[in-house]
């Protein structure tokens, strides 16, 4: 079994109303290892885009199980980058923490670390940053 991701793009807030085929690109897009993402180009061709992925059928359409509906590469792309700029703004708190044990271990007595099934967030000033 996959490790959970510590952010969950899955359930974040999208302009859009969502569909099972989004939520389920979105997870898929969660499950990708940062050392791959780092290696994304935004201005590839899609055929490149499709290469990259390694997930794409002969037809130009994700391979995502249980999904309603297609998902082209330009969808994909989208929420793609969507997911990474998602990705940047969740990691900055956790790289926070890592960078200071000492403040980890202070705010963890006096409550300024929320936890929640997905992430976690510090705050210098003891408020909640979700």
């Amino acid at each position: 079994m996959e490790p959970q991701p510590v952010w969950n793009f899955e359930q974040a807030p999208r302009a859009e109303p969502g569909d099972e085929t989004s939520v389920n690109l979105r997870a898929y897009l969660d499950r990708i290892p940062d050392e791959k993402l780092a290696g994304y180009r935004a201005d590839w061709p899609d055929a490149e885009l499709e290469e990259w992925c390694g997930d794409f059928r002969d037809d130009g359409v994700l391979f995502l199980i249980c999904s309603e509906r297609d998902v082209e590469v330009e969808e994909f792309r989208r929420e793609l980058e969507a997911s990474i700029a998602y990705r940047a703004q969740a990691a900055a708190p956790l790289a926070a923490i890592e960078r200071s044990p000492t403040e980890l271990a202070k705010c963890a007595t006096t409550s300024d670390i929320s936890v929640s099934a997905s992430r976690a967030t510090f705050s210098e000033n003891g408020s909640d940053n979700r």
